[in-house]
């Protein structure tokens, strides 16, 4: 950005969402570093514009935290991350929390097991319950 306007901040909005699936929090802090290295620049003008850019952004369905908060938490359980994690990580993204099914969970488990060799231990500290850590070790199903 060369300056502060409204069509420059869009621009950078969307150079970086076609580059990166982003939340709205994601969005307003690239976009307020972005202003904040824009030489002579007013941040009275950020501060009025970046909000009506990413609400635009929104509504132009180029941003939609439910449906990142879904695809995130997915890809995570798929990665052997417990309930607890995700929902920390997708605090941390600024994303709305997701209910994981115990099913769910103790596949993560499973996969956490297969692919570290995991122990009781290394389970307690990846965030699964003992019940969850002991049924993925022993193979057992949920009830």
């Amino acid at each position: 950005m060369r300056r502060i306007s409204e069509k420059s901040v869009a621009n950078a909005a969307l150079f970086y969402l076609r580059r990166y699936a982003a939340s709205r929090k994601r969005l307003t802090q690239v976009l307020w570093r972005k202003a904040k290295r824009v030489k002579g620049g007013s941040l009275d003008e950020a501060r009025r514009v970046i909000p009506l850019v990413v609400e635009r952004m929104v509504r132009a369905g180029y941003l939609d935290d439910e449906r990142l908060a879904t695809a995130t938490a997915a890809s995570l359980n798929r990665a052997g991350k417990s309930g607890r994690m995700i929902a920390l990580k997708l605090r941390l993204k600024g994303l709305p929390p997701r209910k994981i099914s115990p099913e769910d969970e103790l596949e993560a488990a499973r996969t956490l097991v297969r692919k570290r060799k995991a122990d009781l231990k290394k389970l307690a500290r990846a965030g699964f319950s003992f019940d969850v850590a002991k049924r993925a070790l022993q193979g057992q199903p949920m009830r």
